[in-house]
């Protein structure tokens, strides 16, 4: 299986979705990498991923209202983790809320990589869509919409050489979702399992 023709990363912001897949070119979007932070400390015991960053070019509406920074964390490790965080800049948050507050031994399994690979992302298409028809994607209930917010889906990755939830895992339907409200610079963040 080619890896690179699975769109895994799907965006909606005014009336456009955006999705991404792999690629072998270098991209300023990614999946994975360090996470980055200047300040470790602000996490407490919390523990995150970074999963994404995201060219805000390359989505329609992000560069017009000067958001320049995507960085789209998660505390895989926090067994059911729910998280919320302002975003100061690329390097820079400050979590307002992580539940559970302390990853979980062992969880999702033992060994748990502390740095997701990375992965560049190739833009596939952008296309006109309702909010509607893009909640189609979740695995469940949508976020409810609100203007000037950004709603990024990443689905199960193709093979990219770690499993995120476990062995055979990516063959069931997780998906985390970020919502980004673009006027207070905050991210919540959720999963779903169908």
């Amino acid at each position: 299986m080619d890896f690179r023709k699975h769109e895994f990363v799907a965006a909606f912001l005014d009336g456009y979705t955006t999705f991404f897949k792999p690629s072998r070119d270098h991209s300023f979007s990614y999946f994975g990498g360090p996470l980055g932070l200047s300040d470790p400390q602000v996490l407490g015991k919390a523990h995150l991923h970074r999963l994404l960053t995201l060219n805000t070019s390359e989505i329609p509406g992000l560069q017009e209202r000067y958001i320049f920074y995507t960085p789209l964390l998660y505390g895989i490790t926090h067994d059911g983790c729910g998280m919320s965080y302002t975003v100061e800049s690329d390097r820079e948050i400050k979590i307002i809320e992580i539940e559970p507050p302390e990853p979980a031994p062992g969880w999702p399994y033992f060994d748990y990589p502390r740095i997701l690979p990375y992965v560049p992302l190739q833009k596939t298409r952008s296309v006109p869509s309702t909010y509607e028809e893009f909640s189609g994607l979740f695995a469940q209930e949508a976020p409810v919409f609100a203007e000037d917010k950004l709603v990024v889906i990443l689905m199960p990755p193709p093979p990219i050489g770690v499993s995120l939830w476990g062995p055979g895992s990516e063959m069931g339907w997780v998906q985390i979702i970020f919502e980004y409200d673009l006027n207070k610079a905050t991210i919540a963040v959720t999963n779903q399992c169908d």
